[in-house]
Formats: C-alpha cells, sequence, structure tokens
C-alpha cells in the first residue's frame, strides 16, 4: 500500500521492482475523485460499485501498470474528476490504474495507492471491503475469481410466496390499548384497519446494512375503497431495535387509492411517530380489488447503482410498468445510523391490504459469472 509499494528499492533490488511493475511518481494534493471498477469478481472487489466517490491521495506512476502481461487492474481513478496537475499520466488517457494484482515468483502480489486518510479506514466501507478482499486473496484464502449467486448471496429475506417460511412481524404503532388485526400467512400478509391511526408493522429478526444499497419488492392489493385515506405504505430504515414499540422512525413510500379513481403516491416519512410529507405525484392507475406488482431501491438509482440516500420505485400491474419515479432523502428529517442495522416495515391508514411474495435482498452482490 502507498508510496512504499512503488517507491521502495528505486535502483537496489531488481526482484522487487519486477513485482512491483510501476514506479512511483508524484501526487497532487489530496482530493475527491471517481474510482472507476473493472473487474468485480475478484475478492478485493467483489462488493464494490462500478464507480464510487473516494477521498485519497492520487498517485501517478512512471509508467502504466497495464505494460505488465502479469498485472490484473481491478480500479482505476477517472482523471477528469480531480486536477491532477503535472502528476497526469497524461497521453490522453482517461484514467489510470490505483488497484491491481498479479501471481509473481510462486506468490500473490496486491498493491493499491489508496488509503491514505483516516476517514478511510474508520467509514469508507467500500475501502474497507477493498483492503479486505486483498488481505484475503493475498493470504490465499479467496482465489482470484468469486462466484457468487444472487439468490444465495444477497438475499435478506423472502416471504408470503407459499414456499418461503415468513418470520415474525409485530406491531409497532400505535401503541396500547388501541390495537389492529393482521395475519401472516403461507402466501401473503393481510392487514386490517380498525382505527383512523397510521397502524404499523415491523419485521423482527431484519438486520439490514442502511449504507448499502438494497432493494424491496412484493405484490400488493387493497380489495376495496372508502371515501378517505386508502392506503398501502413500505417503510424503509426503521430505526429501533426489536420490540421497540416507541415513536416510529422511518422513510416510506405510500400509495393511496382515490375513491373515484388514480391515486397519489407520497414521499414520506415518520420522526418520532408523527407523519412527515416531502412530495407526492398523482397517478392515472389505481384502482380497488387490482394486484399491483412494486420494486423499490433503496440507496440506489434506476439502475441499481449506489447511489446515497435516493429511492428509486417502479410500479408494475401484470408486466406492463407503469410508474417509475427517484426520491432525494438527503434532506429528510429522520436520517439512518449507518453504524446500526435497521428493519423493514409496513403500515396501513383506513385500508384493508394484502402483500405477496415479499423479497428484500441487497444491490452490491454481483451475479454469478458464467
Amino acid at each position: 500500500m502507498h508510496e512504499a509499494g512503488t517507491d521502495t528499492e528505486r535502483n537496489g533490488w531488481p526482484w522487487y521492482r519486477k513485482m512491483a511493475s510501476v514506479l512511483f511518481a508524484g501526487h497532487p494534493m489530496i482530493q475527491k475523485a471517481t474510482v472507476v471498477v473493472h473487474d468485480q469478481t475478484h475478492p478485493a472487489s467483489f462488493v464494490l460499485p462500478l464507480e464510487w466517490e473516494h477521498v485519497d491521495e492520487w498517485y501517478s506512476f512512471v509508467s502504466d501498470p497495464r505494460l505488465d502481461p502479469a498485472v490484473h487492474v481491478l480500479a482505476s481513478v477517472d482523471e477528469r474528476t480531480y486536477k491532477p496537475g503535472e502528476f497526469a499520466m497524461g497521453q490522453g488517457s482517461r484514467d489510470h490504474p490505483i488497484a491491481w494484482y498479479k501471481q509473481y515468483d510462486g506468490g500473490r502480489y496486491f498493491y493499491t495507492s489508496l488509503g491514505h486518510t483516516y476517514e478511510s479506514y474508520r467509514s469508507d466501507r467500500f475501502f474497507r471491503a477493498l483492503i479486505t478482499g486483498a488481505i484475503e486473496w493475498a493470504g490465499g484464502r479467496k482465489p482470484d475469481h468469486l462466484a457468487k449467486d444472487t439468490e444465495d448471496a444477497s438475499v435478506i429475506l423472502k416471504e408470503f410466496d407459499g414456499k418461503s417460511p415468513n418470520g415474525v412481524w409485530d406491531r409497532q404503532g400505535p401503541p396500547q390499548p388501541t390495537d389492529f388485526k393482521y395475519a401472516v400467512k403461507p402466501d401473503r400478509l393481510e392487514m386490517v384497519a380498525n382505527t383512523p391511526l397510521n397502524q404499523h408493522l415491523v419485521r423482527e429478526g431484519v438486520a439490514i446494512d442502511p449504507s448499502r444499497p438494497y432493494a424491496i419488492e412484493g405484490k400488493f392489493t387493497i380489495p376495496r375503497v372508502h371515501d378517505d385515506v386508502n392506503s398501502f405504505c413500505v417503510n424503509l430504515n426503521v430505526a429501533g431495535p426489536d420490540g421497540d414499540l416507541s415513536s416510529v422512525n422511518t422513510w416510506s413510500l405510500n400509495v393511496d387509492l382515490h375513491a373515484e379513481g388514480g391515486a397519489v403516491i407520497k414521499f414520506m416519512g415518520f420522526v418520532n411517530g408523527r407523519f412527515t410529507d416531502i412530495g407526492e405525484m398523482e397517478t392515472t392507475w389505481g384502482a380497488a380489488a387490482t394486484e399491483y406488482s412494486f420494486r423499490m431501491y433503496v440507496n440506489a438509482d434506476f439502475d441499481s447503482r449506489y447511489q446515497a440516500k435516493r429511492v428509486s420505485m417502479f410500479v408494475m400491474k401484470d408486466n406492463t410498468q407503469l410508474e417509475k419515479f427517484m426520491v432525494d432523502y438527503s434532506s429528510f428529517p429522520y436520517q439512518p445510523d449507518e453504524t446500526k442495522t435497521v428493519r423493514i416495515g409496513v403500515n396501513t391508514h383506513e385500508a384493508d391490504w394484502l402483500l405477496r411474495d415479499l423479497k428484500v435482498y441487497y444491490l452490491d452482490v454481483p451475479q454469478r459469472v458464467k
């Protein structure tokens, strides 16, 4: 790591110089830039996104390590996203490598120029994943290429599909003595509205990392509508431990069917149990006794790539997409503590509904390598 890896024994140890592939040339001041990941199959890069912003001291080298045929480049820095100054490797290149590996003289060699700030080790989960995977690979605990099936590696839970075992769902609000009814069945979760208050259920035993991008998908039906609110709502990043019946803190996306047809989608949440609205949109679709499918990407854009504090939502009927939108939760009053796991939940406001085929999974686990 760092300068020692590419600046040690500049003239006195040919074996080492051949192993290191290149010589350190220099660097500008520490600044933010974009890391571009070229290979997501190596243990060091397995959970990295294709691009991520990182603050570091961006090394340049006398030559390009890619000129060494034994080198496998995992990541590079996009020179267009920072000011390399006199240290730009130039020649029209868009980027230059900053992490690579090779097999050398019977051993394993890994190098990265990253890791110059305290924050990298304290809070940059991608940098820490890079170093952890590099150590495991260099120590022989992991192969050059990993293959994981998304179905196995990324799934947090699958429920209400008639096949998977269902977990424990419990009331979080409103607190006793006001109560409400719900039923956990093999093929569906049923909510029964019998109070004018928002009625919250939370899935116990779920430990989602709120700093990672993840997805929630399922199918919902509101059998009948009333004159007032007819609400189906999914709660994201629910704060608090299992058994916590205090006022809920969460981001939420809510679908309210209108009695006359159509719906309103609310981008909102709850802060200490109080409803907080940050926007809404009217739809031309929305009818009772109709099943709609939804998919939400949390901390991700429409292409499922990491984008902090964004929620992207798709609504479908059969195979037809009805709605697609993205919400920015960066200014929402409640923000999940990224050092603690969170849960998911659902709620209703004066509507009976049922939920089927629920699935929650991480988005930063690559597909199986063919």
